[in-house]
């Protein structure tokens, strides 16, 4: 079996097939491996009453909410009895209350079947609730490694962001700016520069993340570059974040 075929993959957006039923989305890995039909059935029933869907099996997709279509993703890529399960910000599209079932759902699978899940996510509530080892990546790198409480605490969190090359605290003509912003855990930096960009047609973008905890509630610490904000756009920044500080200044083509 190729290593491929031992990797079970939970997608971000479902990517379920619209013309198939839920019983037979999860059945696709089964037939790709040439499994049996009785056997196919006999598997996909089981992983249904899993995942909690077992009523569902005959529904399609467009009948389903978030976090049913995400139930099927997982039964799909539990299939073909994977050694490893991954999951691809299979949250982040999840209202926060369906985030805690499939969270539940994913930690019933580890603890019941043995399996382990590797979760790729920038939301640091999901890494409290569900992880039990945790590996920090900036630019493909492991810059750091270890418990939840490891990452999370701030004594680990000692060091400053680096700045960007030709960082100044004197604004000169034609020079971008660079914020400080403090953002709960849960917050998402990608979709807040999305809405920045959205409604403000204000391009914004990230230089440094880096985990903070202040009154033992951690926090979000982002450097930010973004050229000529406006009034509105600051506003906009202020009333999203828990902070936000003009630290500096570099120029444009930094």
């Amino acid at each position: 079996m190729t290593l491929r075929r031992r990797i079970g993959v939970v997608f971000q957006h479902f990517n379920l097939l619209n013309a198939r039923t839920v019983a037979a989305n999860v059945a696709l890995p089964l037939e790709i491996a040439g499994v049996a039909k009785e056997q196919r059935t006999r598997r996909v029933a089981e992983l249904l009453e899993l995942v909690g869907l077992a009523d569902h099996a005959r529904k399609y997709p467009a009948l389903l909410s978030g976090g049913q279509k995400q139930r099927v993703g997982i039964a799909r890529a539990l299939a073909a009895n994977p050694s490893l399960l991954l999951c691809d910000e299979a949250t982040s599209a999840l209202d926060p209350e369906t985030t805690a079932s499939i969270l539940a759902l994913l930690a019933d699978i580890n603890r019941t079947l043995g399996l382990t899940i590797v979760f790729i996510t920038h939301e640091m509530d999901v890494v409290r609730q569900l992880a039990h080892h945790v590996l920090v990546l900036d630019k493909g790198r492991i810059v750091a490694r270890g418990t939840p409480a490891d990452i999370l605490d701030a004594s680990e969190q000692t060091s400053e962001p680096a700045l960007p090359a030709g960082f100044s605290t004197i604004h000169t003509p034609n020079a971008q700016t660079v914020l400080r912003l403090g953002l709960s855990t849960q917050d998402l930096v990608s979709q807040l520069l999305a809405q920045l960009a959205h409604q403000h047609q204000t391009n914004a973008t990230v230089l440094a993340t880096q985990i903070r905890a202040q009154q033992s509630v951690p926090e979000l610490d982002v450097l930010v570059q973004i050229a000529n904000p406006s009034e509105e756009s600051l506003t906009f920044l202020k009333n999203a974040s828990q902070s936000v500080e003009v630290v500096g200044y570099v120029p444009a083509d930094s």
